[in-house]
């Protein structure tokens, strides 16, 4: 008596059209996932981070945590004042009332005032704390050509062009804990920082009444009143902040 085989099963076989299906459901699924990882744990998130610079022959050392959810809250925030109000559009980005720049202002304070440092000496060592952060252009950095930074922004990453460091040290000497009355200088492709004094203390310009010293901000060794070579002979938008 023979035996009688069983019928094979056949493959199941996707159409191409569920097969593509598939796929993007898994590639929006990866998306999702990278998605969440970029906004989600940052917002969640303390940022750690260390400053290190060089100031009257001794080196100093900032630690500083930011919450990711102010970071988060900056960069989500209008980064195109300056395209809808013009130069005066930039003093949106000037916040020395926020309270992560007002504890970081403490922290400068502090170290100013161990070292013995004057009012003016104070200004000179909060510059020298700006100038150690890394330069870096908006395209390389952002993909766009301008890109302004908050002074958060710039501290978790660690740097900025010269308007976002310039932004950053206006914010800084106008808190309630060093209070100096500061102003943008605003050239065709560049910009930095006036801070009131006389013109015994170097170079800068007369605005409103009132002599503001010149601080570049972008690079190490700039002393307060000493103006670049290529704008000395140029009268900058000034810009209050």
């Amino acid at each position: 008596m023979s035996s009688e085989e069983a019928p094979a099963v056949p493959k199941k076989k996707w159409s191409k059209r569920r097969k593509i299906i598939v796929s993007s459901s898994i590639i929006s699924s990866i998306l999702i996932v990278a998605l969440l990882a970029c906004v989600v744990i940052p917002y969640f998130s303390q940022i750690d981070r260390t400053y290190s610079w060089s100031y009257g022959g001794s080196e100093w050392t900032l630690n500083k945590t930011i919450p990711g959810n102010s970071y988060s809250h900056y960069k989500e925030s209008s980064h195109t004042y300056q395209e809808l109000y013009g130069a005066s559009g930039y003093v949106y980005y000037v916040t020395d009332n926020d309270p992560e720049i007002e504890s970081l202002a403490h922290s400068l304070y502090s170290d100013s005032v161990l070292s013995g440092c004057s009012k003016y000496e104070t200004i000179s060592f909060i510059l020298a704390f700006i100038q150690s952060l890394p330069y870096t252009s908006d395209a390389v950095t952002t993909g766009h050509d301008e890109y302004p930074r908050y002074p958060l922004e710039t501290l978790v990453d660690y740097g900025g062009d010269c308007e976002d460091t310039a932004i950053l040290f206006a914010s800084i000497v106008q808190t309630d804990w060093f209070n100096h009355d500061a102003t943008l200088f605003l050239y065709p492709s560049h910009m930095a920082v006036g801070v009131w004094g006389t013109p015994s203390l170097g170079g800068g310009y007369y605005y409103q009444e009132r002599y503001y010293l010149y601080c570049e901000t972008t690079s190490d060794g700039w002393k307060i009143g000493e103006i670049p070579d290529e704008y000395e002979d140029v009268t900058p938008t000034f810009i209050d902040v």
